[in-house]
């Protein structure tokens, strides 16, 4: 399954480290997109982490953000901070990407659970 982790920015708040750590247990690829504003964090966290079915693109333009949510199957959101709005996950929403998401800050109050993916 190939997923996307997230495309915001990539600092300790968003927790990309855990949504890798994710996919690798769950056998799955990811595609981390969005720019690096941590450069500490990522190159003790996430760098290490990259390999052929984990990988970063760094930010994207509109139309490459797209592309790359129409050729995931999930969104990996793993925000350890209690954001009280999240455009990331809105965007994706809105374009048909289910998330998996950990339920912090906002992201409960427009996901439901009880709906399959």
């Amino acid at each position: 399954m190939l997923c996307v982790g997230g495309s915001g920015r990539i600092v300790a708040e968003t927790s990309p480290h855990l949504a890798i750590e994710a996919a690798n247990s769950l056998g799955w690829q990811l595609v981390l997109a969005g720019p690096m504003q941590d450069q500490g964090y990522f190159d003790t966290e996430v760098a290490p982490r990259l390999t052929a079915d984990i990988t970063w693109l760094g930010p994207l333009d509109g139309q490459q953000l797209r592309q790359s949510y129409a050729n995931s199957n999930v969104a990996v959101l793993t925000p350890m901070w209690e954001e009280p709005f999240g455009l990331v996950p809105a965007e994706m929403l809105s374009c048909g990407l289910p998330l998996a998401a950990l339920d912090r800050g906002a992201i409960g109050e427009f996901t439901d659970p009880s709906v399959p993916c």
